[in-house]
């Protein structure tokens, strides 16, 4: 297990010394939000039918991202965030984390949780973790958090925490909790109520990873009310979902404001994936859904807002999941020199080239996305056929016009770069 280095210093000729303590981090305090599944219609100020006035506020004060990639499944798109590693070189590119799974994320590999914990950051996961669950070596305590509360598998029930194989997946800190209370709320209060308590002493990191809006569809019975004019059964309990969303965020804000640490605290929203194919959520006639290549499964919104030092605005350049760890590294003081992303306050014009993949029972779904073209690769898992296309984004957002047949000389090194891509996994 990694574990953070100590900066103890021993004084041998003196056996009454007494140890340095580490200087106290003078950076920001960090708070990180993931939605799960979220698509990008799926947000008041995105044109969605939800009630999101904290998100919409967020997004007016910050800087939206509106060519932002994540990966297309829950564990592969964590696991790039929470580490700035590409999940290929992890092993846990393919697919989500089921219940029996044994696997969880490289020990040799440190999270956010341990580099700021070193650095002198108070540390919290409050949510879903969806990294490891099969042992405790693998849990946020033991991956650089000082305090965890929520879940550790990929979905549970809302109400009552129940997870796929019927048994409660809700602790605080390993000891499972019997608490009743709707999860979005639950997981806002205790956000809330953690900040409230913090030193101002010392900066803190807070990873705030949400179960919502990911299936089971479940809301309170009075934010379902709100939505009863959407005839879609299932967009309106999802729309209900974002809802209690956003007023959970609103409780996070409320605690950053009230206790005068806003100004001094950058956020960054994002959703780890796009929305589910049949899920209530929308990808805004964008191609694909969660689990594709497409730019439905693998575009998501964010927002970064930090009062004060990011002037609101749009941001047009490509950026993407493993852009988020060089960010908070780097507005913090810490190296991030083994890291391939770029901070996301400082993003250049340069053209960057970002690579996807995720597979499902019939195919291997590959993605290569440089500047305004993108390349998708879909391989049947039987090895029976193979089909390439090719989108120039910027004229074709909704990847329907597959250029690849007319311009085969232009495929070929985007071809090459997803068979290296693929060579990487080890399968």
């Amino acid at each position: 297990m990694w574990k953070p280095l100590s900066f103890l210093v021993l004084l041998a000729c003196s056996p009454t010394s007494q140890p340095e303590e580490a200087p106290t981090p003078t950076g920001p305090n960090i708070v990180l939000i993931v939605a799960d599944d979220l698509g990008v219609g799926d947000l008041g100020f995105l044109g969605g039918e939800m009630e999101t006035p904290t998100f919409d506020r967020l997004a007016d004060e910050g800087l939206i991202f509106n060519r932002f990639y994540s990966w297309a499944l829950c564990t592969p798109s964590r696991a790039a965030i929470l580490t700035g590693h590409d999940p290929m070189d992890l092993g846990l590119a393919w697919t989500p984390l089921r219940p029996e799974d044994r696997r969880g994320l490289p020990e040799d590999i440190p999270t956010l949780g341990e580099r700021f914990s070193e650095a002198g950051y108070t540390t919290a996961c409050i949510g879903k973790w969806h990294l490891g669950h099969a042992e405790a070596d693998m849990h946020p305590s033991a991956r650089g958090f000082g305090h965890f509360y929520g879940c550790l598998q990929g979905a549970v029930d809302y109400e009552t925490h129940l997870d796929r194989n019927g048994e409660v997946d809700w602790e605080r800190n390993g000891e499972v909790l019997q608490e009743n209370g709707y999860a979005t709320n639950l997981i806002g209060q205790e956000a809330a109520n953690w900040i409230r308590n913090q030193s101002t002493q010392a900066p803190f990191f807070l990873y705030l990873p949400f179960t919502a809006p990911h299936l089971p569809l479940q809301a309170p019975v009075q934010s379902i009310r709100k939505y009863m004019h959407i005839q879609d059964p299932a967009r309106r309990v999802f729309c209900a979902m974002v809802d209690e969303l956003d007023q959970a965020v609103s409780q996070v804000v409320d605690a950053l404001e009230k206790s005068g640490r806003a100004e001094n605290t950058l956020i960054v929203f994002l959703s780890d994936n796009g929305a589910g194919k049949e899920d209530g959520g929308s990808n805004l006639g964008l191609r694909g859904a969660k689990g594709s290549a497409f730019e439905g499964g693998i575009r998501v919104p964010a927002i970064a807002w930090w009062p004060a030092k990011i002037m609101p605005g749009q941001s047009e350049t490509p950026a993407w999941a493993l852009d988020i760890a060089p960010t908070f590294l780097s507005v913090a003081g810490i190296s991030e020199d083994t890291l391939q992303g770029e901070s996301l306050l400082e993003l250049t014009n340069q053209v960057r080239q970002f690579r996807f993949a995720s597979r499902n029972n019939h195919w291997t779904n590959t993605a290569v996305v440089e500047g305004g073209l993108k390349y998708v690769r879909r391989e049947r898992n039987d090895g029976t056929l193979t089909r390439e296309l090719l989108f120039n984004l910027a004229e074709d957002p909704s990847e329907k016009i597959n250029l690849a047949p007319d311009d085969p000389s232009r495929v070929l090194p985007f071809r090459q770069s997803a068979l290296d891509y693929l060579q990487t996994s080890g399968d």
